[in-house]
């Protein structure tokens, strides 16, 4: 294509500028200071990028280069779609090509909008010692990439790269490898779910918090994975020994009857009653002798009542003492 594409892509991507995506995206991005944003919604970008796909590599490397980040994140989706449509050395060519440029992909959208979609493919059936080797880089985005791009291997079946790399970052300082480590061991789980759990089990202690979170959030136990067992037919705070109603760790494990059943799904529980629909009898309600409460479904006597019951045994009581000693009643 000529430079005349360019800058009609340019041109378009000033067009289809949107103010209320930019104020957007200046409160989601954690762009740089000279970093300019346009405010283009990602389909428009996906739909400029799959009629611009026949731009060279040279004016690809002119939209990387870029401080527009609209720019280059359409240079990375143009890329994208030249890595789908090409095979065998060409493919090469475009996956080192963006391996030399991965400086230019500097945010946490441009990493997870290209990844698995330019380096993920060449995985397939290329050499994985590369994710080994981005895992190492200072560069927080190469690290990023290397856990994104495992994404296009588990669509196919292939997990263990993803679980290597979740133990080699484990220990990384910054939360947003913690959250790509539990995003692609969600999507195993969205597989394989006990492969992925059993996983969880066997490293919990190990893992970061949020990893575990974001890991486990689709597979019924979201949010309390830390706190108590991971394994199915358990409740939150068990691992820790915690009873319902105690605290475990940082939260509360309720003894609620719903949110037992939720976490006890092997467990069958009876229905439980409604006490607030019973009328508990009173003191007063009660029999002296054995102070048995009535029947709940039963609506207690009044005292006045009562006392004229108590009254008219105490008399009978009397005059059955008196016949039995021979005594008259008159």
């Amino acid at each position: 294509m000529t430079i005349v594409s360019l800058k009609e892509l340019r041109a378009e991507l000033q067009e289809l500028a949107e103010p209320a995506v930019r104020a957007q995206q200046e409160r989601v991005l954690s762009r740089a200071e000279d970093d300019e944003l346009l405010g283009v919604r990602v389909p428009v970008l996906r739909k400029l990028a799959r009629t611009y796909h026949g731009l060279s590599l040279d004016d690809v490397d002119v939209l990387l280069g870029s401080r527009v980040h609209e720019e280059r994140f359409a240079g990375l989706l143009i890329l994208a779609e030249q890595v789908r449509t090409t095979r065998g050395t060409d493919r090469k060519t475009l996956v080192d090509f963006y391996l030399s440029r991965t400086d230019c992909v500097d945010n946490w959208d441009l990493v997870d909008g290209s990844a698995h979609v330019v380096l993920g493919p060449w995985l397939l059936d290329g050499d994985l010692r590369v994710l080994d080797e981005l895992a190492a880089s200072s560069w927080l985005w190469d690290r990023r990439i290397a856990v994104l791009a495992t994404l296009a291997l588990i669509r196919e079946g292939r997990f263990e790269p993803t679980f290597r790399l979740v133990l080699t970052l484990r220990q990384d300082p910054e939360p947003l490898i913690h959250k790509a480590l539990g995003w692609m061991l969600r999507e195993i789980g969205r597989r394989d779910e006990p492969l992925m759990m059993a996983f969880l089990d066997r490293h919990l202690d190990e893992l970061p918090r949020i990893t575990v979170r974001y890991g486990a959030a689709r597979a019924g136990r979201a949010g309390t994975v830390r706190e108590g067992a991971i394994g199915p037919g358990t409740c939150p705070g068990a691992a820790l020994g915690a009873a319902p109603g105690t605290v475990s760790g940082r939260r509360r494990v309720s003894r609620h009857p719903r949110f037992v059943a939720r976490w006890k799904p092997t467990a069958p529980r009876a229905r439980p009653v409604c006490r607030s629909k019973m009328r508990m009898p009173s003191w007063r309600s009660m029999s002296k002798r054995s102070r048995t409460p009535p029947s709940p479904c039963r609506r207690p006597r009044r005292a006045g009542a009562l006392a004229a019951q108590h009254a008219h045994h105490r008399r009978a009581a009397v005059l059955a003492q008196a016949g039995d000693m021979g005594l008259g009643c008159s």
